[in-house]
């Protein structure tokens, strides 16, 4: 939900945010700005039982890229991928870095990313692959996957029979594999993880678990952005409902946004006079706005669907 009181007694028209002429500098990290941003987005997003994103991370091996132009290259070419293979799936990808704590650079921050897939399935027939680490030609029946590794200088190849239907884990392992291009066999075998999520509140923990964390440190100077979406068409965003107050009604709305935020954070939460947001359950709140302000709410029928 968010607020805006623009007067005391009058209504006024919703003021549309004017663009910024001021260039933004380059990137030193995940700032608190910039995490506000991803949670408002994703509070936009509709959670439906039938319709939950798979949750999924990539990470690179002993062996890892310290400069920005290349984890950001490999993050394109897997996006461009997924977007080849999956053109109805919608996707949140979100950049994080974490020290390592085993191997050769034991210590060292390496990158990793996380995603969030929508109308991605978790089963689907094989399609031909042409990568240089790993390759795909489908036959009657299945597949015949090739894959080839680095060992003591020398590059090894095997090829191995698949069945049945492709997997969105077996489609990460193969596809992250071949865009890091280390030709570590390890890597291959554990260096990506698909879950589905099974409920809206996992959703919720991973999010606040994983992609709403903020870096303390990164492995270069300006690393670049930190998340993004993408086929944002494909999200099932929540409808955009806008309903007129005067400025009172708004202050109080405002009043028990505070109180609501304050019982569930368990501390005092500092106020804007003038705007609120609070990430909670927007129909909850609509439903009793009429009882609690007298605001009467439009009819949804009849409005034309717009969203946020």
């Amino acid at each position: 939900m968010k607020v805006i009181k623009q007067g005391r007694h009058e209504i006024k028209p919703e003021q549309e945010d004017k663009a910024s002429s001021s260039k933004r500098g380059r990137i030193t990290g995940f700032s608190r700005t910039s995490r506000r941003r991803m949670m408002l987005f994703l509070a936009k997003v509709r959670l439906p039982e039938d319709n939950l994103p798979l949750f999924g991370t990539t990470t690179y091996p002993d062996i890892f890229p310290e400069e920005a132009a290349k984890f950001k290259r490999d993050l394109q070419a897997f996006l461009h991928r997924l977007k080849r293979r999956f053109p109805d799936g919608g996707i949140l990808w979100r950049l994080e870095f974490k020290r390592r704590k085993s191997g050769e650079n034991v210590g060292k921050i390496a990158p990793h990313f996380h995603w969030l897939l929508w109308n991605v399935p978790e089963e689907f027939p094989f399609r031909e692959e042409r990568g240089k680490w790993c390759a795909l030609r489908v036959r009657d029946g299945g597949a015949e996957m090739t894959l080839r590794s680095r060992s003591d200088s020398e590059v090894c190849s095997a090829t191995m029979t698949l069945s049945g239907k492709d997997e969105i884990r077996h489609w990460f392992s193969r596809n992250w594999y071949d865009v890091a291009g280390t030709g570590d066999l390890r890597h291959f075998l554990a260096g990506t993880n698909v879950k589905q999520l099974a409920s809206a509140h996992l959703v919720f923990c991973y999010v606040a678990k994983y992609l709403s964390k903020v870096d303390r440190e990164a492995v270069c100077q300006y690393p670049g952005r930190f998340w993004g979406v993408v086929n944002p068409k494909n999200i099932p965003l929540g409808q955009r409902v806008v309903l007129p107050c005067t400025g009172r009604q708004a202050a109080q709305v405002m009043r028990f946004l505070r109180r609501y935020m304050r019982s569930v954070m368990n501390r005092k939460v500092r106020g804007n006079p003038w705007s609120a947001n609070c990430i909670c359950s927007a129909d909850f709140w609509s439903a009793r706005l009429p009882q609690l302000v007298e605001i009467r709410a439009p009819d949804l029928s009849r409005a034309p669907q717009a969203r946020m």
